[in-house]
């Protein structure tokens, strides 16, 4: 499994990186997220992302705290540079957030807004950290900027990736340059103890009839698959067998007394009556299962007859699934 690569800690408030699966030859997908603290998005009613200057994608805000995806995009591999905008209701911008990533696969990108900065507008070549405006290093003439792109930066190496970030080179590992199921540490590409990675590292499973192989949380594991079945069936998530029944349970309920009534008589489609005997320490009025059958799936006649009492009831249920009806029998008022 994918581990968070925690830029946020690297990069401060701002940013934050995820590595994902699945690297493609020359593109891939970039999302682009935003988390916001309580009291951070100000006015604001939407966010909009930008790649490279052209608008990625647009979502409405409701109130902080979020966590939301604004855009997701198919790009080229490399250098890209990611605008976020918060627009507020006259759609004027209220927020600008700018960042460069580099692209080597699937991923995403978030940026973090804190409510400390939620009403700070700072001026030209300038942003807001901790809630205090600082200038922004406007280029190689800023004494204490090491870089301005990520091409600035040194090469990676191993499984290691370089990018700018606030004018300093940072340096992280990238499981995406490693063979599954190995995974990036400290630059070297390393045996994972995972079982799988993918449900394709999954072996399917032996005379399983509709269950199926998937991978969770490192480990390969069984479900139900109903695509397996013929339409009608569904897949019993216990015997992984393609199933077009169920079991009905009928469950009387009333305030009659065990020794009020002979038996109970309940038939399922006018079938041969199921007789239930009263039980004297029974509990009735919680409830007590007087019938079970076998039915196929579909809608069923249920009619319960209290023996001894006058008293019958009549319920149409349908069944998908392993199914209880509960009957409510009280004594006729005075």
């Amino acid at each position: 499994m994918r581990r968070l690569l925690p830029l946020a800690l690297l990069f401060g408030c701002f940013e934050s990186y995820e590595a994902a699966p699945g690297p493609t030859p020359d593109a891939a997908t970039l999302e682009i997220r935003l988390v916001a603290e309580e009291g951070a998005l100000g006015e604001a009613t939407a966010a909009r992302a930008r790649v490279d200057g052209e608008v990625a994608g647009e979502t409405s805000l409701t109130r902080a705290p979020v966590d939301l995806a604004v855009a997701r995009v198919e790009t080229s591999l490399g250098t890209h540079d990611l605008e976020l905008e918060l627009v507020g209701a006259d759609g004027a911008v209220t927020l600008r957030r700018t960042a460069s990533v580099l692209v080597r696969g699937d991923q995403a990108f978030t940026f973090t807004l804190e409510s400390a900065c939620a009403s700070v507008r700072c001026a030209a070549g300038e942003r807001c950290r901790d809630g205090r405006c600082e200038p922004e290093c406007p280029g190689p003439g800023c004494p204490e900027c090491d870089c301005t792109t990520s091409a600035d930066c040194p090469p990676s190496t191993g499984c290691t990736i370089s990018v700018c970030r606030d004018c300093v080179c940072v340096t992280f590992d990238d499981d995406g340059l490693c063979d599954p199921p190995a995974l990036c540490s400290e630059g070297s590409c390393v045996a994972d103890d995972c079982a799988c990675m993918a449900d394709g590292d999954c072996p399917e499973l032996p005379e399983a009839g509709c269950g199926r192989a998937v991978c969770r949380e490192c480990a390969c594991t069984a479900i139900a698959d109903v695509s397996r079945c013929a339409p009608g069936e569904v897949c019993d998530p216990e015997t992984f067998a393609c199933v077009s029944t169920a079991r009905l349970r009928v469950v009387l309920r009333t305030d009659y007394a065990a020794s009020e009534f002979r038996r109970v008589r309940t038939r399922i489609d006018g079938d041969r009556p199921i007789v239930h005997v009263p039980e004297p320490d029974a509990d009735y009025v919680a409830g007590v299962t007087v019938a079970s059958a076998e039915v196929s799936f579909g809608v069923h006649e249920v009619v319960l007859e209290l023996v001894g009492t006058g008293q019958a009831r009549r319920r149409r249920v349908e069944v998908r699934e392993d199914t209880a009806v509960s009957l409510l029998v009280l004594r006729p008022t005075p």
